[in-house]
């Protein structure tokens, strides 16, 4: 029985280590096989890891809510080798925030904060008590958390994020004196380190020449790395606006149309009405919108 045992334990720990090999590949449907047949064998740790694979290729809500249900029972048991409870709370958290169920989220990340983690849960709590979503606003505390964690120094995303939002606190003196150089400082910092939201913010204090200088040039750049980055709602409606108008860029009407194009498919529903009328002014290429 004790042989049988050590096979089986020896297989699982195969079939989850393939898993990963398939996941590293971009092959998930072969991920979730091996990860499915690890679990089977009692190993516990597959069960995080095929949570992840069906949050990160979620087709519908189903998904997210097996992806919540792996990792909640994870979180039961005392045999995880390779992950640990902070990560998977944060993933049932993200997780819930896809399903748009805000309030369990914010419990989740409060309870990671409340359990000393001092990464993502701290990023988290911080982040829904600036924006009240489902709490009460708290501008000294998100700050003061914030700037716990940017003492920190690491190459993380959250470490990204967390100078970003330091720094538009400082611009708005939210939660603290308002400071516009320190404020400018801090969000150059963290577009600098590939904080999305942060360069397209940039795209727009240039734009607009708030807190800044006005350089259209500088803006339509900042436009342009915020899109390369992976933002497809935001940046590429700026970037379509540039190109209508030949700001920071030589004009291109079917540039404009290719990137409102790719804004209004990406949930950004506000410039379909500039989409439409290039369409019917300019006609040319086939442009339809698909969802």
């Amino acid at each position: 029985m004790k042989n049988k045992n050590l096979n089986k334990e020896i297989l699982g720990n195969i079939y989850y280590q393939r898993g990963h090999d398939y996941y590293d590949k971009e092959d998930y449907q072969n991920a979730k096989k091996q990860f499915f047949k690890a679990l089977k064998l009692g190993n516990f740790d597959a069960a995080p890891a095929l949570a992840h694979v069906y949050s990160a290729t979620a087709k519908n809500k189903n998904d997210y809510l097996f992806s919540c249900f792996l990792d909640t029972d994870a979180l039961t048991s005392k045999s995880l080798k390779y992950w640990d409870k902070f990560t998977l709370i944060n993933n049932i958290a993200a997780d819930c925030e896809k399903l748009k169920n805000f309030k369990s989220s914010f419990d989740y990340h409060e309870e990671a904060f409340f359990n000393n983690d001092k990464e993502y849960g701290m990023y988290n709590f911080a982040h829904h008590l600036k924006f009240g979503n489902v709490c009460k606003k708290n501008y000294k505390l998100a700050f003061k958390l914030f700037k716990i964690f940017a003492n920190q120094r690491n190459s993380s995303f959250y470490y990204a994020a967390t100078v970003g939002e330091l720094g538009h606190m400082y611009m708005e003196g939210l939660g603290t004196k308002k400071d516009e150089k320190k404020g400018f400082l801090l969000i150059n910092k963290s577009g600098q380190l590939g904080y999305i939201p942060a360069l397209y913010y940039l795209g727009y204090l240039y734009f607009t020449g708030k807190y800044t200088k006005k350089n259209s040039k500088t803006a339509f750049r900042y436009y342009k790395k915020a899109y390369l980055l992976g933002d497809k709602k935001y940046s590429p409606a700026s970037i379509a606006k540039c190109y209508e108008k030949g700001i920071g860029v030589k004009k291109d009407i079917n540039a404009a149309i290719k990137y409102y194009k790719v804004a209004i498919e990406n949930g950004n529903d506000k410039c379909r009405h500039k989409y439409e009328r290039l369409i019917n002014n300019y006609g040319g290429k086939s442009y339809a919108v698909h969802k």
